[in-house]
């Protein structure tokens, strides 16, 4: 009996493990940007840009802890019962209630590993990564600062640089304005300048070299202020907050013990203070609930793979997606009417536990019997199977009348010329069983663990169902365009995995069907999901990534995306021109309280200052009609001439109502043409377009990856098939990650300017197509 119970622990070990990787790798792509963009920028070490993929993984194993878990038991007990080992256990006198000694075991050591993890680790790692965070930006701020592009991430400064260094080290052509105080708009323009970050007292510096500060007060041409300098330092406060020491504590950093000492030590009184409380009970019940679903998963996997005889590892992976998609709508469901206050807070987040304990020791309880429900829901399958036999069987019918199979029956010649296709149709049919089950596993726990994020804005913007449920229907298309090649490089390496491990490829091999033969069909599968996932980007996502993105500022609580942008307050103009206006109403063409800079390319000084309480466009001249404003000219840094209007036309402002309402989209709510003639549009309003040239190489790059991924797979497959489908999967997912980070390095690289934006969408491309094409011509046929 001990090596019988060592046996099933072991057996669960393997398929935790790769639930493990799997359905970290889901979280862990959606969070890869971030840290390679850290990593391009100057002052940030590969050992931050390491520590931050750490700190990101204690909040990924909360969930998939208790994933991997049910994944293992289910895959377990499923082989088990699939070879008949259940059966000849039970002759011998063993119940499935016997084995429940291992499988608890296991639980509880995944248990203690998810309650350290909850209750100490993922706190603390929360706050120390909101510190480096803080800190990187504090030292890297400079070489985040971009040219030709406004800059408001300083608290009531904004910031525009004509150019950079190479090294981002030294600005030329600096343009800041300070926006505190409205009646008094204060700009200060310099030919060079660099910024000066100290991190041990979090400060920012910037020195200007050659400028002039101007400044009128309460927008009055008869006070008005220039001011010339050689040298000079303006303090500039960066976003980021007040110092570390001072840095609030939320909820989500705090340990066990913080959350239970200011539970017992903060006064409950007010609605506020209430609701404080109420959200660190449930937040409490919360780092409990979670770790302790890995018993909930045990009790209720164990009958459920006993179950599974014919479904094999498959049928582990539906049913774990399944349950934990269930669970998980109940868990946050449960957390909803918590944070509400319809149920008790300590219960909330214990809802789903309950509900599955109780079916879980239903069925284990029934798990050794011929019970009823289990042969119906046989029965149900046979009968399914053999309509759906003989739909096909009438359909051949149906077809050898029209005579479409007369002359495959009269010529043996053409017999033997149809035998590859035959066997292309069994590849094809095995790969895409894998493909569409990789696939919606991809898409159920992208799904659920997206909800999970957007939970706490449903509960407190209380959005309706309704709103959710179209959120996700939107966010599908972009699901399946990005999982769409891990998918096809899990399909391939587990489809040919397990014709090399039966010895079928040998078989195919000793009838003279050459390797290149049989994966020429895949290849082309390949190829059609290619073009398919290019359609999918080119002609659904730009639309529901609109839709979706419109919802999501609904739930998150903004106002909705206005895409034309009449809020923007600074703009480029054409030629050295800066607009700066509090309103502009786009269905008028009218101006609210606008200034217009101009200003000399070369020394970078002032030439003209242009003010007015309404600009209003005329169609019929062609022309905008200032109102109510003043002008100054400037020559050498001084006053030159001075001018106060009730009305005046400046001819030199040639900019037309359609510049100021250009839209502003994201790369992926554009196909390729709009991206393209979006691009050519802010070039010439002289904003950066580094990041979306990358994007706009990328679309035509990434479709492309289905099929570079399949050309890797083949040779790896055949190598390595006799290993089994498991660790076919292991290997693909460890693919995938190694191809997702190159991915997101390049981009990065791209988009910060250090590598050409071709090279930078299509370098992944060329390193793993090369790699594929290398392995597909040393493998032995």
């Amino acid at each position: 009996m001990k090596t019988l119970r060592r046996y099933v622990f072991l057996e669960i070990l393997g398929p935790f493990f790769l639930g493990l990787l799997v359905f970290s790798f889901v979280l862990i792509t959606r969070a890869t940007g971030k840290p390679l963009e850290l990593l391009v920028q100057k002052n940030v070490t590969l050992q931050e840009v390491l520590l931050i993929f750490i700190y990101l993984l204690p909040g990924v194993l909360t969930f998939s802890i208790p994933m991997a878990v049910l994944l293992g038991i289910l895959i377990c007990f499923g082989r088990l019962s699939a070879d008949s080992e259940i059966t000849a256990m039970r002759s011998s006198g063993v119940a499935v209630k016997d084995l429940l000694l291992p499988v608890i075991t296991f639980s509880s050591i995944a248990f203690l590993v998810a309650l350290s993890n909850s209750t100490c680790w993922e706190p603390k790692v929360n706050y120390r990564f909101k510190l480096m965070k803080n800190n990187i930006a504090l030292r890297s701020i400079s070489t985040e600062v971009r040219p030709r592009v406004f800059e408001e991430q300083f608290s009531n400064q904004v910031l525009y640089l004509q150019d950079v260094t190479a090294d981002k080290s030294r600005w030329n052509g600096v343009f800041l304005a300070d926006i505190a105080n409205k009646d008094k708009l204060e700009i200060t323009l310099a030919r060079t300048g660099y910024l000066i970050s100290y991190p041990s007292e979090r400060k920012l510096q910037l020195h200007l070299s050659q400028g002039a500060v101007h400044s009128v007060v309460n927008k009055s041409p008869e006070v008005y202020r220039l001011t010339t300098f050689d040298q000079t330092d303006i303090p500039v406060a960066s976003v980021n907050g007040p110092p570390e020491d001072t840095l609030p504590t939320r909820i989500s950093e705090m340990d066990i013990f913080e959350l239970l000492q200011k539970e017992y030590s903060i006064s409950t009184d007010g609605i506020l203070a209430e609701r404080d409380r109420r959200d660190r009970v449930v937040e409490i019940s919360r780092r409990f609930a979670l770790p302790f679903s890995v018993f909930i998963f045990s009790i209720l996997g164990v009958p459920l793979g006993v179950i599974g005889k014919r479904g094999g590892k498959s049928y582990g992976f539906i049913v774990s997606l399944a349950v934990f998609l269930v669970y998980y709508l109940l868990f946050f469901q449960g957390v909803n009417f918590a944070k509400n206050g319809r149920i008790p807070a300590s219960t909330g987040p214990w809802l789903a536990n309950l509900v599955f304990l109780m079916l879980g020791i239903y069925l284990l309880s029934r798990a050794d019997k011929h019970l009823q429900w289990s042969r119906s829901f046989q029965q149900l399958s046979t009968i399914l199977s053999q309509r759906f036999l003989t739909v096909l069987q009438h359909r051949k019918r149906v077809l050898a009348l029209h005579g479409l199979f007369s002359n495959l029956k009269s010529k043996q010649r053409q017999i033997r010329t149809a035998l590859p296709l035959l066997i292309d149709k069994y590849v094809i049919k095995g790969f895409f069983a894998y493909f569409f089950l990789v696939l919606a596993a991809f898409i159920i726990i992208f799904v659920v663990f997206t909800f999970f994020e957007l939970l706490n804005d449903i509960v407190e913007n209380k959005i309706p169902p309704s709103v959710v449920f179209n959120y996700f229907r939107y966010f599908l298309p972009q699901i399946v365009y990005y999982m769409i090649p891990v998918s096809m490089l899990v399909g391939v390496l587990v489809n040919f995995g397990v014709l090399t491990r039966t010895s079928q490829i040998i078989a195919m091999k000793a009838s003279g069907i050459s390797l290149y033969r049989l994966s020429w069909s895949l290849l082309l599968v390949a190829a059609l999901i290619s073009f398919f996932s290019y359609a999918l980007q080119e002609y659904i996502l730009p639309s529901s990534n609109q839709k979706q993105d419109a919802l999501r500022n609904v739930i998150k609580g903004r106002s909705p995306q206005t895409y034309s942008r009449p809020d923007r307050k600074w703009m480029m103009g054409k030629g050295t021109k800066i607009f700066n206006y509090n309103f502009f109403d786009d269905d008028r063409n009218l101006f609210g309280e606008i200034s217009v800079f101009e200003f000399d390319p070369v020394s970078f000084e002032i030439k003209r200052r242009i003010f007015a309480n309404r600009a209003i466009w005329a169609e019929g001249e062609k022309t905008w009609i200032f109102e109510e404003g003043w002008s100054y000219g400037f020559e050498n840094q001084r006053t030159k001439e001075f001018q106060k209007f009730h009305q005046a036309r400046f001819p030199e402002i040639t900019e037309l109502p359609q510049y100021f309402k250009k839209e502003v989209k994201e790369s992926s709510q554009m196909n390729y043409k709009e991206l393209l003639e979006y691009i050519e549009d802010l070039k010439r309003s002289g904003f950066d377009v580094v990041r979306l040239t990358v994007a706009l190489h990328k679309k035509l790059s990434f479709p492309l990856v289905s099929l570079i991924m399949c050309m890797i797979a083949i040779p790896f497959s055949f190598s390595t098939g006799r290993q089994g489908s498991l660790y076919g999967i292991g290997l693909s997912i460890s693919i995938g990650i190694v191809y997702w980070v190159t991915l997101n390095f390049f981009e990065q690289i791209g988009g910060a300017g250090k590598l050409v934006p071709f090279l930078a969408a299509w370098a992944p491309n060329l390193i793993f197509g090369a790699s594929g094409i290398y392995l597909l011509f040393t493998i032995r046929t």
